[in-house]
């Protein structure tokens, strides 16, 4: 069973570059960004937005490096993959994306045409 991203307030990862990082969500919670596959094609990507502690005042929750890093909830619970992220327009604070655990199970599911779930 994967957290509700809208009772989940703070995240923590472990990072290559970072190393470990407490942020929250973003009040905007979730983004969507778009994913450029090759020159003609386009997708969209609905992504969880983490921010530094204390939000885009603070560090960066993450940098470039951190990629790949799972991001839990404050119950320890598997949140998702940290995939990127950007600058802010207009601040110089890194707004951070994370691949939600539900929207990973589901490729996995898709992928392998196997059963695939969290262990309890």
């Amino acid at each position: 069973d994967t957290p509700n991203t809208h009772t989940v307030r703070e995240v923590y990862k472990i990072g290559t570059v970072t190393g470990c990082s407490h942020g929250v969500i973003s009040p905007r919670k979730c983004s969507n960004v778009v994913l450029v596959t090759d020159e003609s094609k386009h997708s969209w990507s609905y992504e969880i937005t983490a921010v530094g502690e204390k939000g885009l005042t603070a560090a960066p929750f993450s940098w470039k490096g951190d990629s790949g890093s799972a991001v839990f909830d404050q119950f320890g619970r598997w949140l998702g993959l940290l995939y990127g992220g950007q600058v802010k327009l207009g601040t110089d604070r890194l707004l951070t994306y994370v691949i939600p655990a539900w929207a990973i199970i589901d490729d996995i599911k898709s992928f392998s045409k196997l059963e695939c779930r969290l262990k309890s």
